[in-house]
């Protein structure tokens, strides 16, 4: 197994995806004030989004609880944070701020599933 040590810096409008499993660490180096957020996928929700994103509407009907277990894969970069992304990522943390985790949550991360 190979080691690989990279570092990125992650200026404010960024975002960064990591893959299932990947190892990572964050240092943050200022001393200004900073607010920063993860979001995490469980496998299950995952494999289910992604299962649900590759099938067309009438396999999904025919066959409601075949799920295949595939993981999906991201490229890793970074990405700018669009207008749409921001205001999806604000309504996800004063959802997560006012009620908690909820079954509400799911709805906006299957949207930043989608848009990755």
């Amino acid at each position: 197994m190979a080691l690989i040590i990279a570092q990125l810096a992650i200026r404010p409008g960024q975002f960064l995806i990591l893959n299932n499993e990947q190892n990572y660490s964050c240092n943050i180096d200022t001393h200004e004030r900073v607010r920063g957020i993860s979001v995490f996928f469980k496998k299950e929700f995952a494999s289910s989004v992604f299962n649900d994103t590759l099938k067309k509407d009438n396999e999904l009907l025919d066959n409601p609880f075949l799920i295949h277990n595939a993981q999906p894969e991201f490229f890793q970069t970074l990405n700018a944070i669009e207008p749409e992304v921001q205001f999806q990522l604000a309504r996800l943390i004063s959802d997560l701020e006012t009620h908690g985790y909820n079954g509400g949550t799911e709805e906006h991360l299957v949207f930043f599933f989608i848009i990755l």
